[in-house]
């Protein structure tokens, strides 16, 4: 019986044994295939990252392609000589207006003829023109002083001073006299 027992002892160690190689070459597969795992993904993320580059870079190429030609088509069509002559057109009807506008403001509003308007225009500037000038030469002239006033105006000072300065002497002597008396 003891031989028995010693052999299911020795065939359940062979069978422990067998598990654990089997678990050990199991083990070692599964290791293998997560190395190759975490591989195959850093090639993917790699592969994934350098096609959205390509792709980014294939937009920005596209778009500032697109950006040319608009600022192009554009161009050609802010010089194209019907927008100039419309551009030519809407700054003599501007100096019109601006005319207009000075003739309003100087009175010079019932002149129909416009050489007219040309001649008085001209003269009323040339009148403002003569005042500013002549206001000028005014401002910068130096203000004579007027020493009579300047004299007067001294004289009361000298007044008011000799007059406190009386009083004072005065106050200074009623007190020492009242002092005198104590």
């Amino acid at each position: 019986m003891q031989n028995l027992n010693d052999l299911n002892k020795v065939q359940q160690a062979q069978k422990a044994q067998t598990v654990q190689e089997i678990q050990d070459k199991e083990s070692v597969r599964k290791l293998a295939l997560s190395k190759f795992g975490k591989f195959a993904k850093i090639v993917w993320i790699v592969i994934i990252i350098t096609l959205l580059i390509f792709v980014i870079s294939l937009i920005v190429r596209d778009d500032s392609r697109t950006r040319k030609q608009i600022e192009a088509g554009a161009e050609a069509a802010l010089n194209s000589p019907r927008l100039q002559a419309q551009r030519i057109k809407e700054a003599k009807r501007q100096r019109d207006l601006a005319r207009q506008k000075r003739l309003r403001q100087l009175g010079i509003d019932g002149i129909s003829e416009p050489m007219q308007k040309n001649d008085l225009l001209n003269q009323q500037l040339r009148k403002q023109k003569i005042a500013e000038q002549q206001e000028r030469a005014e401002s910068q002239k130096p203000q004579e002083v007027d020493y009579r006033t300047e004299l007067a105006a001294y004289n009361a000072r000298l007044k008011e001073v000799e007059e406190k300065e009386a009083r004072l002497r005065a106050e200074a002597a009623a007190q020492a006299q009242i002092q005198a008396k104590e």
